[in-house]
């Protein structure tokens, strides 16, 4: 393959890297990281949702502003919500970014949380649905046209509801109180958020609850609330350290592949975790046998960890993920080039045995 067939990596791909890189080992970003970074460059981190975490200073400080302020409307919403919840005697599961960001992320968040996700077992859905509605919350959709969220069909409802582990999301308006200078960075992003800005230009978080009585249609969510640990949120409960590291890392290369997932946020809670967390390998070794996660956790967790400057997880871990231990069912690689923007290396066993005659210019 010629050299030509290689575009050259975008300014953007060093950039993020360097800041994933610094956020792992708790450095403070490199200014010189961010230095004549082009304009689609900052396009490109907004959307891929790290440009909190890769810069400092005066530095996108507006934005930067805007994703803190947002974080801490989110945070209070779910107090209400565990409260609300808890009066019913049900005691809610918080993962992924809403029980991440309290904990490692506290004074950076990386952009804007999309929605906020809640485990509750399977006999509360009820209950926790009637919960949420009588704090304002509808299962509704945001129309564009008319600036408001409607209603969904009972029918729409009811197709989501039926075949899957999680409820038709419930949203809610609530006003953002900003400077001018963040609500205007925040009207020039062009990453997607779940922000109105209305014609007096205010600012309106769309406060998304994704309510789940499961992670996936194959694990049983029992054991996660059996082995789960107290949230920052009093009342609630969060995952298992390990049960996170291996949901949020298999979620993520599915997503990836399946679904066309853009974003870099996650490499950084995968690297928070490894990070700052103790874990049970014995159970994420497991779980990867049990359900056929050894190539989602063997490549992204491997990648993550080339990011710190120490190692922080041991050989014999990777021999265990080795990919080629299983079915190899769900193995779509390393699965970076998407979302770097560029593309996978032939194996080097291929180009080395492939004999190649390239062809003259009459040929």
């Amino acid at each position: 393959m010629g050299s030509a067939e290689f575009a050259a990596e975008p300014d953007w791909c060093a950039a993020a890297i360097r800041g994933l890189s610094a956020f792992a080992n708790k450095a403070a970003p490199d200014p010189e990281c961010i230095a004549g970074l082009s304009a689609h460059g900052w396009e490109r981190l907004q959307a891929l949702k790290i440009d909190g975490l890769v810069t400092t200073g005066a530095v996108n400080a507006p934005l930067r502003r805007a994703y803190q302020h947002i974080a801490e409307i989110q945070y209070a919403s779910v107090i209400e919500l565990v409260e609300a919840l808890t009066a019913r005697e049900i005691r809610p599961l918080l993962f992924k970014g809403i029980d991440l960001w309290p904990r490692h992320f506290v004074g950076c968040a990386p952009s804007v949380m999309g929605d906020i996700d809640l485990l509750v077992e399977r006999g509360a859905v009820g209950s926790a649905r009637a919960a949420l509605l009588g704090l304002g919350l509808r299962q509704a959709y945001f129309d564009q046209d008319s600036g408001e969220l409607i209603d969904a069909d009972i029918a729409d409802i009811a197709d989501v509801e039926r075949s899957h582990y999680e409820m038709y999301p419930f949203r809610r308006l609530l006003p953002i109180d900003l400077d001018r200078e963040s609500t205007a960075a925040l009207r020039a992003s062009k990453a997607k958020m779940p922000l109105v800005f209305d014609t007096e230009d205010r600012v309106w978080l769309i406060d998304e609850i994704d309510l789940h009585h499961g992670v996936a249609l194959d694990v049983d969510a029992g054991p996660l609330f059996s082995r789960a640990r107290a949230a920052t949120v009093p009342g609630g409960l969060a995952l298992d350290p390990a049960d996170h590291l291996w949901l949020i890392t298999s979620r993520f290369y599915n997503e990836v592949a399946l679904h066309g997932k853009r974003s870099l946020r996650d490499f950084a809670y995968i690297a928070a975790i490894l990070r700052d967390e103790r874990l049970d390998w014995d159970r994420m070794l497991e779980v990867a046998a049990e359900y056929e996660m050894r190539p989602a956790l063997f490549y992204y967790l491997r990648f993550v960890d080339s990011l710190f400057t120490r190692s922080r997880v041991k050989e014999t871990i990777w021999r265990a993920l080795d990919p080629r231990r299983g079915s190899r069912l769900r193995d779509w690689g390393w699965q970076l080039a998407p979302l770097l923007d560029s593309l996978d290396p032939m194996p080097l066993a291929v180009r080395r045995s492939a004999a190649r005659v390239e062809p003259d210019e009459a040929g």
